[in-house]
């Protein structure tokens, strides 16, 4: 679990540092928006994992 936050924080450090470019409509543009894709799924990731814990 904590490997997954370590990973969540670094994307979104990533992703914070992507938003502070001018991308309109360029290649880097994409990338950004796949990152906050994925910084996404590692939100959903870590909320599963987060209430499967505390199910048991």
């Amino acid at each position: 679990f904590k490997e997954a936050l370590k990973i969540k924080a670094f994307v979104d450090e990533i992703y914070g540092e992507f938003l502070k470019f001018d991308l309109r409509n360029s290649e880097l543009r994409r990338k950004s928006d796949s990152i906050k894709w994925n910084l996404k799924k590692l939100e959903d990731v870590i909320f599963d994992i987060t209430l499967k814990g505390k199910l048991r």
